[in-house]
Formats: C-alpha cells, sequence, structure tokens
C-alpha cells in the first residue's frame, strides 16, 4: 500500500506541478499578449501621429505660398492712389502695341471682406492682333491687375481695326495710412 500512496503522490505531484506551470502559462501569455497588443497600438498611434503632423505641415507651407501669391497681387493703400499707377501702366501698354484708349473708367468699387475689388472699363481700339497682344499684356505683365472680361467688336466691315470694351480688375487691402504699392 505505501507503494501506491508514493506512487499516488508522485503522481498528485506530478499533476499539480503541470496544473502549476498551466496557471503560470496562462498568467505570463496574459500579460504578454496584451503588452505586444499595446505596443502595436503605439506604434500605430505614433505612425498616424507622423502622418497628420507632415500633412499639417504640407498644407501649411502651401498656405503660405497662396497667401504670398495673394500678398504679390493684392494692392495697399487707397483707391485714389491706385487708380493713377493702373491707368499708367495700362496707357504703357496701349502704346506698346499702338492701342488707342478710348476711355479709362472706375467702375464701383466691390467690398468684400478684407479687399476691395476695384474695376476699371478700358475702350481701346486698334488693330486686331495689336488689340489681342495688348489684352495679354493686361493679363500677363501686369502683376496687380487682370482682365476680368473682353468684348471685341468690328469697328468697320473692311479692315482689321477692332474696338475693345476690356474689364479690368485689382484687388485693394485698404490701409488706414501708408501709400499705395504697385
Amino acid at each position: 500500500m505505501s507503494l501506491k500512496l508514493k506512487s499516488n503522490r508522485a503522481v498528485f505531484s506530478l499533476l499539480t506541478a503541470i496544473c502549476l506551470l498551466a496557471i503560470v502559462g496562462a498568467f505570463v501569455y496574459q500579460l504578454i499578449v496584451p503588452l505586444a497588443d499595446k505596443v502595436k497600438a503605439r506604434a500605430d498611434a505614433q505612425a498616424l501621429e507622423q502622418e497628420l503632423s507632415t500633412k499639417f505641415r504640407d498644407s501649411r507651407d502651401d498656405l503660405d505660398e497662396a497667401s504670398a501669391i495673394v500678398e504679390a497681387r493684392t494692392w495697399t493703400g487707397s483707391a485714389d492712389q491706385i487708380s493713377p499707377i493702373i491707368l499708367a501702366e495700362t496707357t504703357q501698354f496701349a502704346k506698346d502695341h499702338r492701342v488707342r484708349i478710348g476711355s479709362f473708367r472706375p467702375q464701383r468699387i466691390v467690398q468684400n471682406e478684407g479687399l476691395d475689388q476695384l474695376t476699371f472699363l478700358v475702350l481701346a481700339e486698334g488693330r486686331f492682333l495689336d488689340v489681342m497682344a495688348f489684352a495679354k499684356d493686361l493679363e500677363e505683365k501686369s502683376t496687380k491687375t487682370a482682365v476680368a472680361q473682353i468684348q471685341i467688336s468690328s469697328s468697320n466691315g473692311e479692315g482689321d481695326t477692332v474696338s475693345a470694351a476690356i474689364g479690368l480688375a485689382a484687388y485693394l487691402k485698404p490701409e488706414e495710412e501708408g501709400g499705395a504699392s504697385g
């Protein structure tokens, strides 16, 4: 009987050791697996944070570029200071292309948030290609005015002389004090 009892104790000890080992294994597994998930979640969060930071930096750079473009194309000062500058520039372009300016009329100022839109109506006459080159210079060489509209009609049925009504737009950032910048 003592042999059986010793044998049962050995089996019981072996089973106890296996159970303890299983409990310790389960406990270790419960510690390691969530830890690995937390490490992966932390790495994913850091990758997302890096990606968002990069996108934010790129967006800020795009905004800075756009702001610089707007700033370069915006007049400062008052409409009374800027209108003569635009007239002089328009007159010079007309002379360069042998186009006669019939009139240069400031139109109503449209006020927007932080910017005023100055519009001008230019009535010009000349050969078709000269008028088109004049309009192109108004659009491309003038850094702070843009051609908003153009309407061309034949002056007479026989030649290539045309009349053009050109709408110019300029944007003004009003200042409390200071001069026009061109």
